[in-house]
């Protein structure tokens, strides 16, 4: 019997008068949930990202390096061989279709992290739903939105790729979570796995090691279950779809001879042009997790919740080892990077119902500390009173929720609306920059400059895409046309290069940081003369508010 209408059916204790939707109808109840998960993006993404409407410009770096790929795109440039940039093909095409449909403001990446984000949450639901009911469960699922937009890791005025990759891992854990709770794993469910892992590999293939560690979890699983024959038909469908996805992606890298391009650049330059990176910035990587803690402590929540689950003791340990994987290779490789932690907030809902459940069990061991029933030992008390502490919490939900009928009416929306939106604009991360109108940000200013002064080939000289060729609506013409997250030692290829064009005159404007024009203006940036002082607060997050000293130059004539 479905789980929605139980309730209404056993013993006649519920009446249809008074029992609650989501216990009459299967339908209504998913059209509700799906309805408050999207309502839930949107109050967050709008208000915690930079790309949407309250934002006057998005000044962040990794956004504006990806729509600088995407305007390339749309205007010709090939990725890896005509710009140098390091992310998925199927990042900078989101950018490309943003571009052409409504140039430099970010509107479609804003519907896509929208529609990223309530897909996301969707998913929490029903990751929730499989161990809670549902009040319970569509209450984790908002608050999950919540937490992950408004942690330290949702950062940068939005935008970054795993944001995108957040509902594809969310719908590999459950469907992990589910496989371990009925033992069914359908052809089609392996085959949308395969598919997730795809889109995650044309994005940022770091994040794909969770589907690695997932697709041979269930495949030692099948062996153990002497069913190899299963396992195989799965890896088939996973791989199948994998490549299928990938179809588009190298024929339009073939057709335009850059496979090479992109293997040397997106593979080989991820892999080795950082160095000793997980060493020397261990500072950093150790005051993210701190500062992502939130994250982290839910992720630590879900895993005891699972482990005291009635799930099979091997289920556990392929929960653990896909945990632990994907901590390591995307959460500790670049960890000093913070929107690297973003993915842990896949298990938000599972650490927010495991909370409840440390709580209570916590609650019920200091009460059994006080002496019982005569004859009783501790683990007895314990076991009765933390019977009597679940059964009163219980008791007390349902209450509360009889006493709203839980109809979801639009007062009752709307007062969680409103403060999802003050928590929102408190906690966000870059609400600041809402006060800021557009001519506040020396991109636009210097756009403004620029074309006062007969235009030209903009270049920014060692220092981040910031959003100047977006304030200027130009494709770069160099292939090094902003500074990555190398450092010299390791890629000198990159330094060297935007040297020569400075050297040899390339570009007619440079934007640079003022401490590189103090140090070079009488040796590399000797053939450019100081136009205006670009220096601005840059909102990274409402907690860290930077002072840019940046400057524009013009090649003396």
């Amino acid at each position: 019997m479905p789980q929605q209408s139980r309730g209404a059916a056993e013993g006649g204790a519920v009446s249809a008068s008074k029992a609650r939707f989501y216990e009459l109808s299967f339908k209504k109840a998913a059209l509700v949930a799906a309805v408050l998960c999207l309502l839930a993006a949107f109050i967050c993404v709008t208000i915690g990202s930079k790309s949407s409407f309250l934002y006057a410009f998005h000044d962040g770096n990794d956004a504006n390096w990806f729509l600088t790929m995407g305007r390339g795109i749309v205007n010709g440039k090939v990725p890896y061989k005509d710009l140098f940039e390091q992310k998925g093909l199927l990042t900078y095409m989101i950018f490309a279709l943003n571009y052409a449909v409504c140039g430099n403001h970010m509107y479609v990446v804003y519907v896509v992290q929208v529609i990223c984000m309530a897909a996301f949450t969707g998913l929490c639901y029903k990751i929730a739903r499989l161990y809670i009911s549902y009040a319970p469960a569509l209450l984790a699922a908002v608050l999950s939105c919540l937490l992950a937009v408004c942690s330290f890791a949702y950062v940068g005025g939005a935008g970054e790729v795993e944001e995108y990759c957040l509902p594809l891992l969310a719908y590999g854990l459950y469907t992990f979570l589910r496989y371990a709770k009925t033992g069914v794993l359908s052809v089609p469910s392996a085959a949308v796995c395969g598919l997730c892992a795809s889109a995650i590999f044309w994005m940022k293939y770091t994040v794909i090691f969770f589907y690695a560690a997932f697709a041979v979890c269930v495949f030692i699983d099948c062996c153990i279950k002497r069913d190899a024959k299963r396992g195989l038909v799965y890896a088939a469908a996973f791989v199948g779809a994998f490549a299928l996805f990938s179809v588009p992606w190298l024929a339009y890298l073939g057709a335009n001879g850059a496979i090479g391009d992109m293997w040397q650049v997106y593979i080989h330059d991820n892999i080795f042009g950082y160095g000793g990176r997980i060493f020397s910035r261990f500072k950093g990587l150790v005051t993210n997790i701190l500062r992502s803690a939130p994250l982290y402590i839910f992720t630590v929540f879900a895993a005891i919740y699972y482990w005291k689950g009635e799930t099979t003791l091997r289920y556990k340990v392929y929960y653990t080892v896909m945990l632990a994987v994907m901590f390591v290779f995307q959460c500790i490789t670049a960890g000093d990077i913070r929107y690297y932690h973003l993915v842990m907030a896949i298990y938000l809902p599972l650490g927010l119902a495991g909370t409840v459940c440390c709580v209570i069990g916590a609650a019920s061991a200091a009460a059994a500390l006080f002496k019982g029933e005569s004859g009783c030992t501790y683990a007895e008390r314990y076991a009765a009173r933390r019977s009597a502490i679940g059964a009163w919490c219980s008791q007390k939900i349902s209450a509360a929720a009889a006493k709203v009928h839980f109809n979801v009416n639009v007062g009752t929306v709307a007062v969680i609306a409103a403060a999802f939106i003050g928590i929102t604009i408190v906690f966000g991360n870059c609400t600041l920059d809402i006060l800021h109108p557009r001519s506040y940000y020396p991109q636009v200013k210097a756009a403004e400059i620029i074309r006062e002064q007969g235009g030209g080939s903009l270049l920014t000289y060692k220092t981040y895409d910031r959003g100047f060729y977006a304030g200027y609506d130009e494709t770069p013409k160099f292939y090094f046309f902003a500074l990555n997250n190398f450092e010299r030692k390791y890629f000198p290829e990159l330094f060297d290069s935007q040297e020569s064009y400075v050297i040899n005159g390339e570009a007619d404007f440079v934007v640079t940081e003022m401490r590189h024009w103090n140090a070079e203006k009488d040796t590399i940036l000797s053939r450019y003369d100081f136009v205006e002082d670009l220096s601005y607060y840059h909102v990274e997050s409402n907690t860290e508010v930077w002072y840019e000293e940046l400057c524009l130059l013009k090649l003396a004539r």
